[in-house]
């Protein structure tokens, strides 16, 4: 005897009272996510993806950061959420390019303390790459001690990778 939909539908389970998806297994489904456009496409989807999918791309490759502005928007992009977001910061790259010579050296400033301030709450940064192909470029973060005293400061640290044109030398040194 076959069924009608009214009981059929009785038997089915009400998606609205099935219990959320564990964080946890959330977690685990997103480890073995790696393709950064799927990545992006599951963030989009729901809030609950966002801080994973954020955790996600900020481990899987360097953050390059290219332009001052590029510099100041990661900043605040990090500090919305430091305590979700800076431990998993590992890998990143600053190289600001010929097109940046002609900033004002006001905005300069305001670059440097933005990368002091992600370099010092970084702890668990493996991978940094600070290079200029810029000489005397008015970021002149190469040469800031600043700078060199926040790197030195970073215990996670295992590539070190320095290169471009500073007042002093033109060089490149890899730790």
């Amino acid at each position: 005897m076959p069924m009608d939909n009214s009981v059929l539908g009785l038997f089915q389970p009400n998606p609205r009272t099935r219990p959320p998806l564990d964080f946890d297994v959330l977690s685990t489904i997103w480890a073995h996510v790696t393709e950064y456009p799927d990545l992006l496409s599951l963030s989009l989807t729901s809030s609950v993806f966002r801080p994973l999918a954020i955790r996600t791309m900020l481990r899987a490759r360097p953050v390059v950061l290219r332009k001052i502005a590029t510099i100041l928007k990661f900043h605040d992009f990090v500090f919305s959420d430091p305590d979700a977001r800076m431990p998993h910061i590992v890998a990143v790259v600053i190289h600001v390019t010929d097109y940046e010579y002609d900033t004002d050296p006001d905005c300069s400033e305001p670059a440097i303390q933005a990368l002091l301030a992600i370099l010092k709450r970084a702890r668990c940064l493996v991978s940094l790459e600070l290079s200029s192909s810029v000489n005397g470029s008015p970021l002149g973060y190469l040469d800031d001690p600043r700078l060199s005293a926040a790197v030195g400061e970073l215990v996670s640290l295992r590539d070190l990778t320095i290169c471009g044109r500073t007042q002093v030398a033109d060089w490149q040194q890899r730790r």
